[in-house]
């Protein structure tokens, strides 16, 4: 199974400040939710390598990712966690998402875990509104977007949202999401978002994610050999996944 030290350095990681590369947010944000990879012309250039074989590795639930996202946000102490969805692995990887009250209000927690490798973003100089990269010492990146949740002109101008995406050198993503929504795009429920960059940091790099991570870059490594194979079919409709996944293990045949 992959492991923290595998994909990076949460020691390094935690402290916020190690080879920083924040940028000026512009007054405008016009950002998805996560940067999108601009769509390739014709047959994808393959950018994932496949590695030496390894084990396959177990599936992870939906009730244990329940667990795993409400253990890390005990300590911050939410007046109330509801669980608002679930979703063990499977090929868009695995997630889940909170509902939490605190002072503030209402507002929610996701944690989302998935394979998509660094190389394929393409974010341009100057970043995007709203969005800061910090290189880290193993060569994993933390891409943060901290600003309102809608292009201006569009939604709640009062909808904040938070995301932190850890970019593992093994090609696996954890993305931890905070929003002052109940439900996203809903509207505004609470005046601040329920956690600080710090914490979304901190929770995103744990170890705890360990099992989530090692199911999520062997889910990876199938859906490469499956985009590989139906990419060389003709006439096949092309799969994005001979992209995005950079796997971290293989189905050892």
């Amino acid at each position: 199974p992959a492991s923290a030290a595998a994909g990076g350095t949460p020691a390094a990681v935690a402290a916020t400040t190690p080879a920083a590369k924040p940028t000026t947010p512009a007054s405008t944000p016009n950002t998805p939710k996560t940067p999108t990879t601009p769509e390739p012309s014709g047959r994808p250039t393959l950018k994932a390598v496949p590695p030496q074989p390894a084990p396959s590795a177990p599936p992870i639930s939906g009730e244990e990712m329940v667990k795993l996202l409400k253990d890390q946000v005990a300590p911050l102490k939410f007046t109330s966690v509801t669980v608002t969805g679930k979703e063990g692995s499977n090929e868009g990887g695995a997630a889940v998402s909170l509902k939490v009250g605190f002072a503030a209000g209402t507002g929610s927690v996701s944690a989302d875990i998935n394979t998509n490798d660094w190389s394929n973003q393409s974010l341009g100089s100057p970043l995007p509104p709203y969005i800061t990269v910090r290189d880290q010492p193993d060569g994993s990146h933390i891409m943060i977007y901290n600003g309102p949740q809608w292009p201006a002109g569009n939604g709640d101008p009062n909808s904040k949202r938070l995301d932190v995406t850890w970019y593992r050198t093994d090609g696996v993503t954890i993305n931890i999401e905070g929003l002052n929504e109940a439900f996203e795009k809903n509207g505004a429920t609470a005046g601040a978002i329920p956690l600080t960059v710090d914490q979304a940091i901190q929770i995103a790099t744990s170890p705890a994610w360990n099992k989530a991570v090692a199911a999520a870059a062997y889910q990876g490594y199938m859906n490469y050999e499956e985009a590989i194979k139906q990419n060389a079919t003709p006439g096949g409709s092309e799969k994005p996944a001979a992209n995005q996944a950079k796997p971290a293990q293989t189905s050892g045949h």
